[in-house]
């Protein structure tokens, strides 16, 4: 019987489970939080060329004021290398290929032509965008200091608009050799002293509306032949599109493509439609293709340019009209107490350029700020 005892109890024993070993403390975590890395590095941000400087930082306001927080360019050699091509008078006599200085506002053959001042305020600012912004590398292409933006369709038509009655020097004998370069070779040279651009010899004042870079190519003025033929086939079989896309592409040699998507494209003239172009669609799309190395893309706000509506407006039409609508421009906002309540237009980078607001559709995320200005 004590024997029985015993052997139950050793059994009963067997069965009652282990207690748990007393708590220790845990060890430490080995996961960490990662910061996202940006896809370029400040210095891979501007360009190569002379007036370029290393990394955006300050400079003057000259010419490019609103870049003067964070600019890409030297603002005393930009300036210098953009005024070569202006008159004594502040007139540009050539932009890209295109020779404004052998005609007139009339279409007359003279030796001190250049362009209109509503021609010239998108140009400055489009070479301004286009070499001195801090945000211009996520455009970047495989040329070197040749980005391409998709531009709204509304920037084009202004575009065109505003140079549209501007002539340029055309000659047909070299007519042939622009369209092999724009058919045959994939693109035109920006820098070859074109013979059908030229202001000498047998040229003519070609509207602008009424030019290759706004309409179709008129091959009538070439020579019957294979040539002819194969242009033409060339012609038949590009894509068909508004005047406003090819003049946007053609009189910049590509900085410009006109976008089919109203709300997948940038308004050039607002800064703040480049940098949430990059931070809601490139950013977003590259992160998307490449969820296991998510990057940041460093974009830099546009300075303030200090200037009301009202005296956009009134520096435009002043160039346009006259000191007359002027007064009258001033006259009718005191009479109606200020323009602080006309939100119809904003500044752009030129300082004297009517714009749209940006068609970039928001986000409800949170963009943060970062040091001097920066989204993170």
């Amino acid at each position: 019987m004590k024997f029985f005892a015993l052997t139950f109890a050793s059994a009963l024993a067997q069965d009652i489970p282990s207690l748990p070993p007393l708590p220790t403390d845990a060890p430490p975590s080995t996961s960490m939080t990662t910061t996202r890395g940006d896809k370029v590095t400040n210095e891979e941000r501007c360009g190569s060329l002379s007036y370029h400087m290393a990394y955006p930082q300050p400079t003057g306001k000259e010419l490019c004021p609103s870049y003067s927080c964070h600019s890409c360019c030297d603002d005393a050699k930009v300036s210098s290398e953009f005024n070569k091509f202006k008159t004594a008078d502040g007139q540009l006599t050539k932009y890209s290929i295109f020779d404004f200085s052998g005609c007139d506002a009339a279409g007359n053959k003279v030796q001190n032509g250049g362009m209109s001042s509503t021609c010239t305020a998108y140009v400055q600012s489009n070479f301004c965008t286009s070499q001195c912004s801090p945000n211009i590398y996520a455009f970047n292409t495989k040329m070197p200091n040749r980005p391409q933006i998709p531009a709204c369709q509304n920037f084009c038509q202004s575009f065109l608009q505003a140079c549209q009655n501007d002539y340029i020097c055309f000659n047909p004998d070299g007519l042939t050799e622009y369209l092999q370069d724009m058919y045959n070779n994939g693109q035109v040279t920006e820098g070859k002293d074109y013979l059908m651009t030229r202001c000498t010899g047998n040229y003519d004042c070609k509207k602008i509306s009424e030019s290759i870079i706004a309409n179709e190519p008129d091959l009538g003025a070439l020579p019957d032949g294979p040539l002819k033929k194969k242009l033409q086939e060339k012609v038949d079989a590009a894509e068909k599109v508004p005047n406003s896309a090819r003049f946007c592409e053609k009189f910049t040699l590509g900085l410009f493509r006109e976008s089919p998507d109203d709300n997948l494209c940038v308004d050039p003239r607002q800064e703040t439609s480049i940098t949430s172009y990059i931070k809601d669609y490139k950013e977003v799309a590259y992160n998307k293709a490449h969820p296991d190395a998510p990057v940041n893309f460093p974009v830099s706000d546009p300075c303030p340019t200090g200037l009301s509506t009202g005296a956009i407006i009134g520096i435009v039409i002043g160039c346009l009209v006259g000191v007359g609508l002027i007064a009258g421009l001033v006259y009718y906002f005191v009479a109606k107490g200020g323009d602080d309540k006309d939100g119809d237009y904003t500044a752009g980078q030129s300082g004297g350029s009517i714009v749209s607001g940006t068609q970039i559709p928001k986000t409800e995320e949170t963009i943060q700020m970062g040091e001097d200005g920066d989204r993170v």
